[in-house]
């Protein structure tokens, strides 16, 4: 991700900090997706060991918002294999095998989620962004038309939107 940050150019500098961390957050959910699928193929009860340290670096990303999503993602996953698994046997292993994934996920990066947890329950949202607050720094239709055709509009605000397209081809890089 930081990769596609840096050759994303100007545009990094319109990203509030924190919209960064969801750049970096998901930029691991291709990663993790595609090692749950294999994951989920072995015929043992433990997963896939680049799945368990993908679900850690997620984790440590910072988001907690973003972890939970994908973690949520993973589990469905898992879930949905289980209920279409074959026999008895094969829903015993992807039940193990998700146990054993989240016990392993969760003891590695504890030291990051019980306190990011802690904080958030402590400081969590109890109301929503007002619409002044929403609507601040939001793209414009220009700006989507910039994203595609970056010579259509010939100022240098739109211009540099066509950066982000280097950012998103990144990504799944990192």
């Amino acid at each position: 991700s930081s990769t596609g940050v840096i050759l994303s150019g100007t545009i990094a500098a319109r990203f509030p900090t924190g919209h960064l961390l969801v750049i970096y957050s998901y930029a691991w959910f291709p990663l993790a997706l595609a090692l749950t699928l294999h994951s989920a193929r072995r015929p043992t009860f433990l997963p896939h060991p680049l799945l368990v340290g993908v679900l850690v670096v997620q984790a440590l990303a910072g988001w907690l918002q973003g972890t939970a999503y994908v973690y949520t993602v993973i589990g469905a996953y898992f879930i949905y294999a289980t209920v279409r698994a074959p026999d008895g046997r094969a829903r015993w292993r992807l039940f193990g095998q998700t146990v054993v994934l989240f016990s392993l996920v969760f003891a590695l990066a504890g030291f990051q989620l019980l306190p990011t947890l802690r904080l958030a329950l402590d400081a969590g949202r109890m109301t929503g962004a007002d619409y002044a607050f929403a609507s601040r720094m939001t793209l414009s239709m220009g700006d989507f038309v910039a994203a595609v055709f970056p010579n259509a509009l010939r100022t240098p605000d739109h211009t540099s939107l066509f950066l982000p397209l280097g950012l998103l081809a990144c990504a799944p890089l990192a």
